[in-house]
Order: structure tokens, then sequence, then C-alpha cells
């Protein structure tokens, strides 16, 4: 199953912020019944905590994945600009 490679991906490198980013963007967006939504609180903390140790287009792309996520509120979108 793909939450199972996510998970697995996390497990192997727990500092990876890409891999983070991805399974919040897959918790947000999958259907409730799954009931895969466990980690959005620990992932969005994790994008804001390192978000500035980023560099470049990486960097870019994660402020725009927070730009648009339903995760974040106003104020931390906008703590990252």
């Amino acid at each position: 199953e793909g939450s199972s490679l996510i998970e697995f991906a996390v497990s192997k490198e727990p500092n990876a912020i890409e891999i983070r980013m991805i399974r919040l963007s897959i918790q947000e967006n999958v259907p409730k019944i799954v009931n895969y939504r466990g980690n959005k609180k620990e992932d969005k903390k994790f994008l804001l905590d390192h978000y500035k140790e980023q560099t470049g287009a990486l960097k870019t792309y994660i402020a725009d994945f927070i730009a648009q996520s339903k995760s974040f509120t106003e104020t931390e979108k906008q703590s990252i600009k």
C-alpha cells in the first residue's frame, strides 16, 4: 500500500523534509474513510521548524506548498515569508 511506502521512507529518513512534505500532502488529501491522517501536526511542525534551513528551489517549493496547504494557519503562512 502507498501509506506503507511513505511510512517506510519516513522511518528510513526522518529528517528528510521532502518526505515529510509528501506525507503531509497525502494526509491532507486522502479521503477521511481511509483513516490516514495521524501525522499531520507532526509533519506541519517539522516543515515550519526546518523551512529556514532549506535553500534554492526546495525552499521555494516548500513555501508554495505551505501557502496553498489547508493545514497551516494564515499566521503560519505569513511566518515563512
